[in-house]
């Protein structure tokens, strides 16, 4: 996220989210075959390519170009704080479509968790957040599209899976639509020349590329892999603590101070998380 953060202050969200795309689409590709081989069929055998497929346009196509308009209209903070939703949203649709239940422990987790990311999130921060002056509503809409492009990619995600798919080639498939996805909408958007204009900007390039790695690449198949192996909701509730995970590269890295709301934020969302590998 700070590697795409820095990256997209140069040159932009939208050829951040191209780049990192078609950056991380090979490396999934020749992990799999390394370790899988070149038949697809059997690779993929006993599990729904469709859903998968469609799971990449949803989350990582949609869902992500809501996120970073949502990021425009009404900045970060209030993004965040939508998208502290995403674990509630996923759990509901997995229990609407594939019949997945959590226990009153889990739910009583999972918003102890989100309480304390929304306690964290909500501090003001010392420097504007960039917004273009649009109206509230647009900005909560499109964040709200987001949270449900997200949640219904993940619960897609479980489903195309379907308990044989390993998460590796999932993802691949994953991104491979998304990227397929965001193609399309340059193409037609006539926004090529921006994105090629931001393959100029070397640094940019770099942070993007080591995004792109931490990201799409290993931060997605991680993400899926927990989704294969526990309830999606529960997965969605550990990838919604990056604000927290975030908070010791910001204290060591950036030399920002953490203020004791941070701290008592933190130790409950970590309570949450506790509760959840203990129910």
């Amino acid at each position: 996220m700070l590697f795409f953060s820095m990256a997209g202050k140069r040159i932009g969200s939208l050829s951040v989210n191209v780049i990192r795309l078609t950056i991380a689409l090979p490396l999934l590709l020749i992990m799999t075959i390394i370790l899988f081989g070149v038949d697809f069929n059997e690779i993929f055998a006993g599990g729904n390519g469709r859903y998968l497929l469609l799971s990449g346009l949803i989350g990582l196509t949609l869902g992500d170009a809501a996120l970073f308009q949502a990021l425009v209209w009404i900045g970060p903070r209030k993004t965040s704080l939508v998208f502290a939703s995403v674990p509630i949203a996923t759990s509901l649709i997995a229990f609407v479509t594939i019949d997945e239940r959590l226990s009153l422990i889990a739910w009583v987790s999972i918003f102890i968790t989100i309480f304390g990311i929304c306690w964290v999130v909500m501090e003001k921060s010392r420097d504007k957040e960039t917004a273009a002056g649009r109206s509230l509503l647009p900005g909560i809409i499109a964040a709200l599209i987001g949270v449900i492009g997200q949640a219904a990619g993940l619960v897609l995600s479980k489903a195309g899976m379907a308990d044989v798919v390993d998460p590796l080639p999932a993802t691949f498939l994953r991104i491979a639509a998304g990227a397929l996805g965001i193609y399309i909408y340059i193409i037609i958007s006539g926004k090529i020349g921006v994105v090629l204009r931001g393959l100029r900007d070397k640094k940019a390039l770099a942070f993007t590329m080591g995004g792109a790695f931490f990201g799409p690449f290993a931060g997605v198949w991680l993400s899926v892999i927990a989704i294969k192996y526990t309830e999606t909701g529960i997965a969605a509730t550990l990838t919604a603590t990056v604000p927290i995970m975030m908070l010791p590269v910001v204290y060591f890295v950036f030399k920002e101070r953490i203020s004791g709301r941070t701290l008592i934020g933190t130790i409950i969302a970590v309570a949450g998380i506790a509760l959840l590998f203990n129910r």
